[in-house]
């Protein structure tokens, strides 16, 4: 027998839980909006903007034509567009066509920027022009390519990119429990993304990190080389966020000059612009100062004699700083975090501590060398009593190098190096 879905879900001494499946349900209705208005959208600028101005500048056919006469057109709403009529020969047969200047032939609020077009043109004078070969009366004056037929793609993008995500995320999470939807992020994805792999329990250690995914590089003076964290996804990340907001912006920012250049300001879409405007300055800021790090101070390099580490284990660690820098101070420390994802109402939040952090070495003052800067050697004894690695649903413990750096003239930077530290078995305690 079928279930009927309800708005509200179980009662809980005076409140009421949401439907799971009503909020889903919102949340695609929602996302299938954006995701069809972006097409709407995203149809409207392809055909209306982008391809004809394509094909003006690619398939149209240039002639010579005769003006013979022009005006200024006026539609209901008192904007403005300037027209030539124009005399033209087409494949032997002599054509007549009201010209609206370029192919976008759009109204205009400002009359005196329309007439000025106008006075381009004497009565009786020959001008080249282009015609197009599928509608031989459509024919223009001037051609070339506009950044807004183009920077509009960015609005039914961003829209599309935003609701496609939402129905992708709604149609894989439905009908499942929060607690499944979180458990699919721990395991490796399959044919079901949320099924965990059929030979997890074969692991001796299924909540232990796999460490063969950092032992991929051999280092030139240890054993390997760890690979840093997830910086790379974090400017990514910063550049098309950055890239985005700004983009739209523009086309917000342009609106406003436009309607200062009629002489007709539109104050309110000003006040709107100012706080986005600032905004898009923050993210460029970051942006700026992300590259810096990551092209202007040189890759950090940490190697290690062993891995994964165990409780009690005694080991080698090198780290060099490459690049021409002249470094203030370069720390390496070994470093556990703890991390919790809990539920708190209907907000799913992420605690992260910093549980133990042992100073392995330091560099101080080092003048800038040929290729590296700074390097250190240290020895490493890890804590007998040191928790191992360990990667659930909703907990995890993670170690990790920390290189902690201060260049002159560079903002300071701190890059991460994960590492897995195993459970320590009986013989390795000598029992």
């Amino acid at each position: 027998m079928a279930r009927w879905t309800f708005l509200l879900g179980k009662k809980r001494g005076e409140r009421r839980t949401g439907s799971t499946t009503a909020g889903r349900a919102a949340l695609g209705l929602f996302a299938a909006v954006f995701f069809v208005a972006g097409v709407i959208s995203l149809a409207f600028v392809v055909l209306k903007l982008s391809i004809p101005e394509w094909r003006a500048n690619h398939d149209f056919v240039e002639t010579t034509g005769r003006v013979l006469e022009t005006r200024l057109l006026m539609n209901n709403t008192r904007l403005t567009r300037p027209e030539i009529h124009v005399a033209y020969e087409v494949d032997g047969r002599n054509l007549t066509a009201w010209s609206h200047y370029d192919v976008r032939g759009e109204f205009q609020a400002d009359a005196q920027r329309a007439q000025t077009i106008l006075d381009q043109f004497q009565i009786g004078d020959e001008y080249h022009c282009w015609y197009d070969p599928d509608q031989p009366e459509n024919v223009v004056f001037a051609r070339g390519y506009t950044w807004f037929a183009w920077l509009m793609l960015l609005i039914p993008g961003s829209f599309i990119s935003v609701g496609g995500g939402g129905l992708i995320y709604t149609i894989l999470t439905w009908g499942k429990s929060t607690e499944r939807i979180a458990a699919s992020a721990q395991h490796a994805p399959g044919l079901d993304f949320f099924l965990p792999p059929q030979n997890a329990t074969a692991d001796p250690y299924p909540f232990v990190p796999d460490p063969q995914d950092l032992n991929d590089s051999p280092g030139t003076v240890l054993a390997y080389r760890l690979p840093p964290g997830t910086g790379g996804w974090s400017l990514v990340a910063t550049a098309l966020v950055c890239l985005l907001w700004n983009g739209t912006v523009a086309i917000f920012v342009r609106m406003v000059m436009h309607s200062f250049e009629e002489g007709a300001p539109d104050w309110l879409l000003t006040v709107f612009v100012i706080p986005c405007v600032l905004i898009g300055v923050v993210f460029a800021w970051l942006l700026i100062r992300a590259l810096r790090i990551a092209t202007g101070i040189g890759p950090t390099l940490v190697e290690i004699s062993a891995n994964p580490l165990v409780p009690g284990g005694e080991y080698e660690v090198y780290m060099a700083q490459a690049g021409r820098l002249t470094i203030k101070r370069l720390d390496l420390k070994l470093v556990c975090e703890e991390t919790t994802t809990y539920r708190q109402g209907t907000n799913t939040r992420k605690a992260i501590r910093r549980v133990y952090e042992q100073l392995l070495a330091t560099c101080e003052q080092t003048a800038a060398g040929d290729s590296v800067s700074s390097e250190a050697r240290a020895t490493l004894t890890v804590p007998l009593d040191a928790m191992h690695s360990f990667k659930a649903a909703h907990n995890q413990i993670g170690w990790k190098f920390v290189v902690k750096g201060a260049a002159e003239q560079w903002p300071d930077f701190e890059r991460s190096f994960p590492v897995v530290i195993r459970p320590r078995i009986a013989r390795e305690d000598g029992r």
